[in-house]
């Protein structure tokens, strides 16, 4: 049985070799000299056979080489790299040139280039695996290059997928992976467990961490088909953006510049309206604010139905209350409580009163001005303020005023009372003297009686 397969062999491979034509050629090229590959006799290479074609550059310090196919089709030649050597300008190229096959390189000098050239007589329009081995599982068919057996390797020898790249890959257009679920599976080889894999799945875009295993698989972000609504924390957002946690669900947005916003912008038209009102939460550079609004629109924090604050176009703000009355920004209808108050009026504070010109009442005109109002000059009464309230900070200035009067007041009464003082220890002065005189005239009388 042996013998029989042998033999069988031996004929095949006889077949082969009488079907192959080998010829070596030698041609003198450069980058503009391109000349014609012929046969052995110094003809035309017809296009009607197969040819597998060798070249090397003599004569030169690199080591360049290529090598190609040749197949006819329809009577047109065509030509496939199969492998190429070397790098240099001096590389040896095949061309076609009117249907023609001719030898270049790409130097500008002329170098001797030895064709090895092996021809087979076969009605085949391409190369096939039985005539070239594994050279022919690289195939090119009209703009397509493809590989028909095993796994390729770009950068590594041991490819352990289709296509297996130890390097950078660099798309100019597009990346596609096409499945019933096209992933992309990032691996980071030097940390342990720290896998990304992306995916599509029904139609959901999904974002998974996973370990090296593959065992164990957490969703961390989903974006929804059509609606395109992004849920991290969750499969199902019913919102263009939601996210879920069972701690803290926060989202944080920082620039770390001074000069450049950082926030949330709100962008929405009015009803029945082409007009946009938009609101922005965040930061603004250098003005720091927390909450910027922008056209005349109404900002509302509310619970369900409820509103708690109000902020309406003209910027003022509502506590409590939708109705702002439009001369104040700030309406609360409820207490209120603060460590501490700062008022700062835009008018004049009531130093006025320390001037020369400033006419003080008299406590008199004070007093008259009681009896008939029942309340201090400029401060309204108790029924007043029970009715329409007081201004704080002009409530303020008043009684500052008022405060400022009474020192003055007191100051008045503190001369009266130093030149009163003065007056007192000028009569007690003389009153000691009398003393002493009436002692002495009640003395001269007792004499005067006692001589008598």
């Amino acid at each position: 049985m042996k013998t029989k397969v042998l033999a069988i062999a031996m004929i095949v491979f006889g077949f082969v070799v009488n079907a192959q034509k080998n010829f070596i050629k030698d041609v003198t090229v450069s980058k503009t000299v391109a000349k014609e590959l012929t046969d052995s006799n110094g003809n035309s290479l017809p296009p009607t056979n197969t040819y597998k074609i060798r070249l090397v550059t003599r004569n030169t310090g690199t080591v360049t080489g290529s090598e190609y196919l040749a197949w006819p089709d329809n009577s047109q030649w065509r030509l496939r790299a199969v492998n190429l050597r070397g790098t240099t300008s001096n590389h040896p190229i095949l061309i076609i040139d009117n249907n023609i096959i001719k030898v270049k390189t790409n130097h500008a000098n002329s170098y001797s280039v030895r064709a090895f050239v092996t021809e087979l007589e076969t009605a085949t329009t391409r190369p096939s695996g039985t005539i070239f081995g594994s050279s022919s599982q690289w195939q090119r068919e009209v703009n397509n290059l493809f590989y028909t057996d095993g796994n390729v390797g770009i950068g590594t020898n041991t490819p352990d997928s289709k296509l297996d790249v130890n390097g950078i890959i660099t798309a100019k257009n597009e990346v596609r992976s096409k499945s019933s679920n096209p992933a992309i599976l990032l691996d980071e080889t030097d940390v342990a467990d720290k896998n990304w894999h992306m995916q599509v799945n029904s139609g959901d875009l999904k974002f998974y961490e996973v370990n090296d295993a593959r065992s164990s698989w957490s969703q961390r972000m989903v974006i929804k088909p059509t609606t395109g609504n992004v849920g991290i924390g969750t499969n199902t957002p019913s919102e263009k953006l939601e996210v879920k946690s069972d701690k803290n669900a926060r989202i944080r947005l920082e620039s770390t510049s001074t000069t450049h916003s950082s926030g949330i912008s709100f962008r929405g038209k009015r009803d029945n309206s082409s007009v946009f009102s938009s609101h922005y939460i965040g930061t603004d550079g250098d003005s720091h604010y927390n909450l910027k609004l922008i056209a005349d629109e109404n900002m509302k924090f509310q619970t369900n139905s409820t509103v708690k604050m109000i902020i309406n176009g003209n910027g003022n703000v509502g506590i409590g209350t939708e109705s702002i009355p439009s001369q104040y920004k700030l309406a609360v209808a409820g207490k209120m409580i603060s460590e501490e108050v700062k008022v700062q009026l835009q008018s004049n504070w009531p130093d006025f009163v320390f001037k020369k010109d400033y006419k003080l009442p008299t406590l008199t005109e004070v007093e008259n001005h009681i009896k008939e109002k029942g309340h201090l000059e400029n401060i309204p009464s108790a029924e007043t303020v029970k009715k329409e309230g007081f201004f704080l900070g002009k409530m303020d200035a008043k009684l500052l005023q008022k405060i400022e009067e009474l020192t003055l007041y007191t100051i008045n009464q503190e001369k009266k009372l130093e030149t009163q003082n003065t007056k007192i220890e000028k009569l007690e002065k003389q009153n000691a003297v009398l003393k002493s005189l009436l002692k002495r005239v009640s003395k001269l009388e007792k004499r005067v009686m006692s001589n008598e």
